[in-house]
């Protein structure tokens, strides 16, 4: 039961003794109010994925958009939470599987999860025709175009940096 972020008075409430059984109901009121001293309230988690929400809401734009993932953005807030952010570009093409006909869609990359830990995937080019822009934030790799998140991050940070944000 350890790594599962619960304090160690909240396991003990899970804890059951052979001599002093309780109903369910008690358990699962128990349970709730330990996980509300946790995590928060259902409200509070509720306003921490809205605001997360409105972010991303607000950060569309006409060639990209930002989405925010991860433990925070889920409305936890514990000591090993994260967030992460996905800039989703409207210039590329993402699919799922390399069809017949992908090969046509200009900026076009497919998802490679073969080589990937779970949560993980590798966008690999699969056009006849990518922009400048396209082909500037890719790597080449073999004789395939891939985009790698060092690249991109390294890039988005020069970018600030020439900014001055």
């Amino acid at each position: 039961m350890y790594g599962t972020g619960l304090k160690p008075k909240c396991m003990k409430l899970l804890l059951f003794d052979e001599l002093e059984m309780e109903t369910d109901e008690n358990i699962c009121r128990r349970l709730y109010l330990c996980l509300c001293e946790t995590i928060g309230s259902e409200e509070v988690v509720k306003a921490r994925r809205q605001f997360y929400a409105t972010v991303d809401y607000f950060t569309e734009k006409k060639h990209f958009s930002i989405v925010t993932s991860g433990s925070k953005a889920e409305g936890l807030q514990q000591m090993k939470s994260d967030i992460d952010v996905m800039v989703l570009f409207r210039l590329v093409n993402v699919s799922e599987n390399r069809t017949d006909d992908s090969f046509l869609i200009p900026n076009n990359f497919v998802m490679d999860t073969d080589d990937c830990k779970p949560g993980f995937t590798q966008l690999k080019g699969n056009s006849c025709h990518y922009d400048a822009l396209v082909n500037w934030l890719s790597t080449p790799y073999g004789q395939e175009l891939r985009f790698e998140s060092g690249r991109i991050r390294h890039w988005i940070v020069s970018i600030f940096g020439l900014l001055g944000l």
